[in-house]
């Protein structure tokens, strides 16, 4: 971000005012899309002071002679907010989204004169119908009906607004390439996370066949089952906790820890008493396990294990960068984040237990 923007920002933060939305709009905008309200009271507050931001430092043009309301402002901007829910303090998250001033909001779907020219030299000219497109460094522009048609979309796995908002920060270090430059302590990591180079220089080998086959190249058989089945986006928004923080919890009665998180305590039968508990940076050990060669799997074996957390908790999860040869009962895992499967051309990720690297 530009030294400018930056202090801009940080002025901005210190002596303008909080802006505020009003109850009635607010409610209105959650009553339209119901995976807003869905959220629990906490993150709908931190969504409505995030949209109130996001509202004081952009700008809405509407196309076609278009008049962008108040409430479909608020619309726009609480479901452009929402990838930034988990991304820390309101301020700071928005500084994500600094690289841009303007949405453009048509009334339908918009259509583009593209141009590309191939690597024969051939010039290809054609238009291109889209419900929505973000520009590196530059604007967003919507289509008003797959905005006011999000939360029908959203129960089948799709929202314009979020697609064309994460492209934004899909952006901030290049092209869009569907890996964005997360912040730090995502989620509320307590730890460092191994990084990426690290894990491709561990010790851990991939054979060349398996190289292939997880980069499309060659296709295996499968395992001889049926297919799993493709995720389903509102079981995964209403677990999202769960899903993509590893959050457990704690009985308050007993101490007990639960994963997944319980109402009822497996201890002492105490309903209702738990505290939200996130263990994704919790180290544990192997209880015990079990190679699966049938079970489906991008890397084939699967390795299924019992993980005891430190702490407390216990979880069967599969495992993840490591040798079927070499895993023992007692190894040292940690979590990590991970494809479990791709069904129907949807990727489904989910939690993966990984042998903890010794210390040299």
């Amino acid at each position: 971000m530009p030294l400018w923007n930056r202090l801009r920002s940080s002025l901005r933060a210190t002596l303008a005012p909080v802006p505020d939305i009003s109850a009635e709009l607010w409610l209105q905008t959650l009553g339209r899309y119901p995976f807003l309200a869905a959220l629990p009271l906490a993150q709908q507050a931190k969504l409505r002071a995030l949209a109130a931001l996001f509202l004081d430092r952009k700008e809405f043009h509407g196309a076609h002679g278009l008049v962008v309301t108040d409430a479909m402002a608020i619309d726009i901007a609480a479901q452009a907010c929402l990838p930034l829910l988990h991304w820390g303090e309101p301020h700071k998250a928005l500084a994500w989204y600094d690289d841009f001033v303007t949405i453009v909001v048509h009334p339908g779907e918009a259509v583009a004169r593209r141009e590309h020219t191939d690597e024969a030299g051939v010039v290809h000219r054609y238009t291109e119908v889209l419900a929505g497109e973000a520009m590196e460094r530059g604007p967003v522009m919507l289509s008003w009906r797959h905005v006011a048609d999000g939360a029908a979309s959203a129960g089948q796995g799709s929202n314009v607004v979020v697609h064309e908002f994460v492209h934004k920060l899909d952006m901030q270090n290049g092209h869009a390439n569907g890996c964005p430059p997360l912040p730090a302590n995502l989620l509320g990591a307590r730890g460092p996370r191994t990084t990426v180079a690290a894990q491709v220089t561990s010790p851990g080998r991939v054979s060349y066949a398996t190289f292939l086959t997880w980069r499309g190249v060659i296709r295996r058989e499968p395992p001889r089952r049926p297919d799993p089945q493709a995720p389903e986006a509102p079981a995964a928004f209403r677990a999202e906790g769960w899903k993509f923080a590893f959050t457990g919890s704690r009985c308050q009665a007993c101490g007990a820890r639960h994963l997944p998180p319980q109402r009822v305590c497996v201890k002492c039968h105490a309903m209702d008493r738990m505290a939200p508990e996130r263990l994704a940076d919790v180290p544990g050990k192997i209880a015990t396990f079990t190679v699966d060669r049938l079970a489906f799997s991008p890397s084939p074996p699967v390795v299924v294990a019992v993980i005891d957390f430190d702490g407390g908790g216990r979880f069967q999860c599969e495992m993840t960068d490591v040798d079927p040869k070499a895993v023992k009962i007692g190894d040292r895992v940690t979590m990590t984040f991970r494809r479990l499967i791709t069904a129907g051309g949807v990727h489904n990720y989910f939690w993966k237990a990984r042998p903890t690297t010794p210390e040299k």
